[in-house]
């Protein structure tokens, strides 16, 4: 919590600074904004060349600007090295000209520090502050915690007063406000199911005042979107990073960070004029380029004008050039690489989905973004590649484009192509599950079938048992209960954690019964692996490796109902992660440094039927069927992951 005579000292400042108000002038005030400079970071070309980058683009726009305004997330860390250079940039007068004042405020990724507010303190800048600039009321609020809804009950008190003060002595004028995390459920990046990057806290206290324009940022969502200005109560604006930029979870296979997402800067350059009336210009202030259209708020200031509401349906659905065709290469070792151009759209396209056709049936799926935050820099044509595509078929490929608004354009198909049938290598052997090897009993007593005869343990709430006539083997059904799951414990478990660290095979036999987040067969908790169905049905491999998760997509998505065969492999030796889905290549990633435990000793079992969590219970838990759930102390080949998959099937 930051000290209250800090707290005094911004109020006594901002009263200072409205009582020292510019003379009124003809044209109003000329500002920039920007966030997320986050020094101490080191994506892309790093902020010490992407920030001064920007803000001399963006100045040599505006060269008249009255202000910049940095909406918080000064820094990566809040660590004094970072705030110095900060400073090194922003008060180089060849960047920023000494009669341009700058006013930030603390992001939530400034606390993170140990003495987090004395940190921020070498700025020399309030926490809070009301600001007069040419007769318009100007508020920013700092947070004070690493969390998105830490913002302090003074900094809540503070902006309610300065809005109150605002609003009597700016009558009919807008009053800006900054900040860094956006109110929930406004602007892209905020609403559910985007990953919800907004706060509930100030929500309240600004929808009384429907003159707000407020500013920005935390998510790093695209500032190209159309969804990045909202008008409800009060008008929100989403003014993008000068770090990098992503995009909501579970959309696209190439998941948040899509293609060149850290050569990606954007900012607002805002005018007001003479009546009020506000125009706000986007800028990719990499490329240096504008992006059109321009947003205006207009006046009368009281909620009558607003235009970028809830109601956007994003107008007519993308649509395809004439000529435009869908072409198939490289159909070899059971893949294929389709490649199509953009769309057109009214205001931008945002992603496409190609799926893999077997007559009527989609056999795989994958998603690809536009790259429309690039601008005039996104790319003209795409390229998707396929692996284990169905063997010894004719396939056609269709291509679908959608907005930001979800309009979905009319498919654009391929032409016709046959697979050569896939034949595994003469005298492959079928693997043997050495680690553990689910079995259930009639009545639904789970085992191991190993020849290790390790424990599996089961939950509070008994998985019921079942069969599939499709397959030799009996299963369990799982409810998605947190409680319902088999578990099989590793911390002291030699031959597993080696395992992990050299090399293993993860086998999961599973039916969803939704297309929900969930883990068949998973131990994911600061550190471990696991086969995860992303929300839509994605299969995906996770695994901790050189410090991080390394995410593995599959080209399936799977259907709730249906049975998939997921073999996942981490080869050590290799560096290499894959994936095969139904006896078929589903995806490979390269991979370097060692494998992550969970530091929670707690943390350290696989879920069967769930994630492992350190209070004994599972996360993301399966609403489904498992009929095989196996793990082998290497890494099988694509062969064996396919002789596993036709043994299992009932001849």
């Amino acid at each position: 919590m930051k000290n209250f005579t800090t707290l005094l000292l911004g109020c006594t400042l901002s009263l200072n600074a409205w009582a020292q108000s510019n003379a009124p002038a003809t044209g109003g005030p000329r500002f920039i904004v920007i966030s997320d400079t986050h020094f101490g970071n080191h994506e892309g070309e790093g902020p010490m060349v992407k920030v001064p980058q920007a803000l001399r683009h963006m100045l040599g726009r505006q060269p008249d600007a009255d202000a910049i305004f940095v909406c918080g997330d000064l820094t990566d860390w809040g660590l004094p090295a970072q705030y110095e250079q900060f400073m090194q940039v922003f008060n180089d007068t060849t960047v920023v000209p000494a009669r341009i004042p700058y006013y930030v405020m603390m992001g939530n990724h400034d606390n993170y520090a140990d003495h987090a507010a004395d940190n921020f303190s070498v700025l020399g800048q309030p926490f809070h502050r009301l600001i007069d600039i040419k007769g318009y009321p100007f508020i920013t609020t700092s947070m004070d915690g690493g969390g998105w809804d830490d913002y302090a009950p003074e900094e809540v008190q503070a902006l309610a007063d300065n809005l109150k003060t605002a609003a009597e002595r700016y009558p009919g004028k807008p009053i800006f406000v900054f900040t860094h995390v956006p109110p929930m459920n406004t602007v892209y990046g905020t609403c559910k199911g985007e990953g919800g990057w907004g706060s509930n806290v100030l929500t309240e206290t600004l929808k009384a005042y429907p003159q707000v324009i407020l500013f920005g940022g935390h998510s790093h969502f695209p500032l190209s979107d159309p969804r990045s200005i909202h008008q409800h109560d009060f008008t929100t604006v989403n003014d993008g990073s000068v770090t990098y930029s992503e995009i909501e979870p579970g959309l696209v296979s190439e998941g948040i960070h899509p293609a060149r997402y850290d050569y990606v800067t954007e900012g607002c350059i805002v005018t007001v004029d003479s009546a009020s009336n506000v125009e706000i210009q986007r800028w990719d202030s990499y490329a240096d380029e504008e992006i059109l259209p321009r947003w205006q708020v207009n006046a009368p200031h009281d909620g009558s004008r607003f235009i970028y509401t809830d109601a956007r349906t994003g107008g007519a659905a993308p649509q395809w050039q004439a000529g435009s065709t869908v072409t198939v290469t490289d159909i070899a070792g059971e893949g294929c690489t389709m490649s199509f151009p953009q769309a057109l759209d009214d205001e931008n396209v945002h992603h496409y989905v190609v799926d893999l056709l077997d007559g009527n049936e989609t056999v795989a799926t994958l998603s690809v973004f536009s790259g429309y935050y690039l601008n005039s820099r996104m790319p003209r044509s795409l390229s998707v590649r396929f692996e284990g595509i169905p063997d010894g078929r004719q396939l056609r490929a269709s291509v679908r484009a959608l907005d930001s608004y979800k309009n979905v354009s009319v498919p654009l198909q391929s032409a016709a192509f046959s697979t050569p049938v896939y034949r595994p290598a003469e005298g492959t052997q079928l693997p043997v599950a050495d680690l553990f090897d689910l079995k259930v009993s009639r009545r639904g007593k789970a085992s191991d079938a190993s020849a290790r005869r390790v424990a599996i343990v089961t939950g509070e709430e008994a998985p019921a048992p079942c069969r599939d006539a499709a397959f030799s083997h009996r299963g369990a059904t799982f409810s998605g209960s947190a409680d319902c799951f088999f578990r099989v414990d590793y911390a002291a478990d030699a031959a597993i954690r080696q395992a992990f660290t050299q090399g293993f095979t993860y086998e999961v036999l599973y039916r969803p019964a939704t297309a929900d987040n969930v883990c068949p067969l998973s131990a994911q908790e600061g550190g471990g692996a696991g086969i995860e169905q992303a929300k839509g049905g994605l299969i995906q491999f996770y695994c901790h490796v050189g410090g991080g998760y390394r995410t593995l997509k599959s080209s399936v998505t799977a259907q709730p109902g249906k049975w998939y065969h997921v073999v996942a492999t981490y080869d050590a030796a290799a560096g290499q992660l894959r994936l095969y889905v139904n006896g078929r290549p589903s995806g490979q990633m390269a991979v370097k440094g060692k494998f992550g435990f969970p530091a929670d000793e707690k943390a350290q079992w696989i879920g069967i039927g769930g994630d492992a969590n350190a209070s004994g219970r599972t996360q993301f838990s399966l609403k489904g069927d498992i009929l095989a759930a196996r793990m082998y102390s290497s890494p099988v080949s694509r062969d064996q992951a396919y002789l596993l998959y036709h043994d299992l099937l009932r001849d």
